[in-house]
């Protein structure tokens, strides 16, 4: 005796995903200033269930390659990066690489300036105020830091004080 069986085949479709970005290996010397785009176009294909099942799950792709020196770095998107179930293939990427811009952490002391909401009741002063430290270390990369001179504190409310 002898039997068959009919399968149907699944279509396959494609879609188009909206990726972010992700920068995801600390690195000890160099900082990311600047990461265009934020996000990337990928083409899938795969049977539409399953597309439609990772519409909704969050993909992104994760940036681990680190320049060897700070500048503009072109990035390219690595296919095989994409974690996505086995029946789904990813076609290509809009755009194909990133542009990557890193400079050199540094660290600087700045002044803690107190942030200072409200007056005292009727009949008070404010005679001094006095910040403990009177500054912070911050690191970053050397072109933010240098438009930093002081950091604000949290607000201090002086109402009915």
């Amino acid at each position: 005796m002898f039997g068959v069986t009919a399968c149907e085949k699944t279509p396959l479709v494609e879609s188009t995903l909206l990726v972010p970005l992700k920068v995801t290996t600390p690195w000890p010397d160099q900082v990311v200033s600047e990461l265009t785009p934020q996000a990337i176009q990928l083409l899938v294909k795969g049977p539409a269930t399953d597309l439609a099942n990772l519409e909704k799950s969050a993909i992104t792709y994760n940036i681990d390659q680190q320049p060897r020196q700070p500048g503009l770095h072109q990035i390219p998107i690595n296919l095989a990066k994409f974690l996505l179930p086995e029946n789904v293939t990813a076609i290509k990427t809009t755009p194909d690489a990133v542009m990557l811009k890193t400079e050199a952490k540094v660290a600087k002391f700045v002044k803690i300036t107190p942030q200072i909401v409200g007056a005292p009741k009727a009949g008070w002063t404010i005679t001094a105020i006095t910040v403990e430290p009177a500054t912070a270390k911050i690191t970053g990369g050397a072109s933010h830091l240098a438009q930093l001179n002081q950091i604000i504190s949290d607000s201090i409310k002086v109402k009915d004080y």
